[in-house]
């Protein structure tokens, strides 16, 4: 057999896991003479597409701290090329933030932990073995794996889980390959059968998850209970002691010699590949998706903008009319209620610059990456840049404000000046 060419993804910058992406993954995919290259896409460090399929067969996208909604730019480039990747016949794996990032890359929906808990420890996945087999993931009968169920229903294994979000909803045309009772969507392919995605860590051994997770989720005031922190370290204490097979084990190797025989299978061509056109049509439509999320969200703020200017206006109309009542001097008040109303607007201007600022950036990272297949999906993201005109124009109301107020106020003085003047 052919060896294989692996890029494999490190999306994981903390410190305590430096160095540790490249050799898991070489380590649970690997055979003599399969070459592995790595590719830090967190310091925004990815392979062209064009050229990618005469580089490698595989594109492994591993696990993170991160979320798949961070504003950092090297993910949203990362979302935008992995279906560039898979229609240029790359396989993409996907494993736990691989594998929300590839679902939503392709349309699907990605969140919190529907619990709002964070899982850690040894989870129990009903795995459809018949589904798994039809997408390239062949696994042993259900008979030798202790099935969950009667007859040939799904499979149960026991693999290692830490993630505080998972996939909501699968990407269109996408199959479900596993579930559990913490993630409905644990497993799922797509684009034909070019990517694979899951949501637990076969690269992990017990052993790794008790000395580089737990004591940090585990701690004091962290994402787990004490008595969810004592439940993860026993499990994962148990199954590190097992021997293979027993009660307490984890299914790893497994699962793992089925992931070896899906990334060695032979991959659709791109011409003869339809599902590599539906995944560009999809990430089309996500990428639109996005554009009308961060058009919402631009108006969102627009919206309290204008209400924070309103209300602004509304307490200078009081404190003017409070004032006047109480007869304080003309100078005092004029002093006083300028300087709140410029730095109120002094205040917004900064917000909605940082605001279009961040929005600008985005749009150009969007186009920057995206190629002829997302195009038109892209025009849309010109209603954000349109947004965030609306929402400078209505902070410019302040200024306005501003301006009639010391007028007003201008008047007021002349007024009770040539009142003195008159007594």
């Amino acid at each position: 057999m052919a060896a294989l060419r692996v890029a494999v993804f490190s999306c994981e910058d903390a410190e305590h896991w430096r160095g540790y992406t490249l050799s898991l993954w070489q380590k649970a995919l690997g055979r003599p003479g399969d070459t592995f290259t790595y590719f830090p896409c967190h310091r925004g460090e990815f392979p062209e597409v064009e050229g990618v399929r005469d580089r490698f067969e595989v594109i492994v996208v591993g696990g993170s701290h991160y979320n798949t909604d961070d504003p950092q730019p090297w993910i949203r480039r990362l979302e935008g090329l992995l279906p560039q990747y898979l229609a240029a016949g790359v396989r993409v794996v996907g494993c736990c933030f691989g594998h929300q990032i590839l679902a939503q890359a392709l349309g699907g929906q990605v969140g919190r932990n529907p619990s709002g808990r964070f899982v850690l420890g040894v989870e129990e996945i009903q795995v459809d073995v018949a589904a798994a087999e039809a997408a390239g993931l062949p696994l042993p009968s259900p008979a030798a794996l202790d099935p969950a169920g009667p007859g040939s229903g799904p499979v149960q294994l026991r693999l290692l889980e830490s993630h505080g979000d998972q996939v909501l909803q699968l990407p269109p045309g996408a199959t479900l390959l596993a579930s559990s009772g913490t993630a409905r969507h644990e497993m799922f392919c797509a684009a034909g059968g070019m990517c694979l995605g899951f949501q637990f860590h076969p690269e992990f051994t017990p052993a790794i998850v008790s000395e580089k997770i737990l004591p940090r989720v585990g701690a004091p005031g962290g994402r787990l209970s004490a008595e969810e922190s004592a439940a993860a370290g026993a499990a994962l204490t148990a199954a590190d002691g097992a021997a293979e097979g027993a009660a307490e084990a984890v299914s790893t190797p497994v699962f793992l010699q089925a992931l070896r025989a899906f990334v060695r299978s032979p991959a659709p061509k791109p011409s003869a590949q339809a599902g590599a056109a539906d995944s560009a049509a999809s990430a089309a439509e996500a990428v639109a998706a996005a554009a009308a999320a961060g058009a919402e969200a631009a108006a969102g703020a627009r919206q309290a903008l204008e209400i924070r200017a309103g209300a602004a206006a509304e307490a200078v109309s009081a404190h003017v009319r409070s004032a006047a009542a109480a007869g304080l001097a003309q100078g005092t008040l004029a002093a006083q209620l300028l300087t709140d109303c410029n730095r109120e607007a002094a205040g917004a201007y900064s917000r909605a610059a940082a605001g279009a600022e961040a929005a600008g950036e985005k749009v150009a990272t969007a186009r920057t990456v995206q190629a002829a297949p997302l195009k038109l999906a892209l025009g849309s993201l010109g209603g954000l840049e349109a947004q965030v005109d609306h929402l400078l124009a209505a902070v410019g109301g302040l200024e306005l404000q501003a301006q009639a107020l010391e007028a007003q106020l201008e008047a007021q003085g002349g007024q009770q000046q040539g009142q003195k003047q008159a007594t």
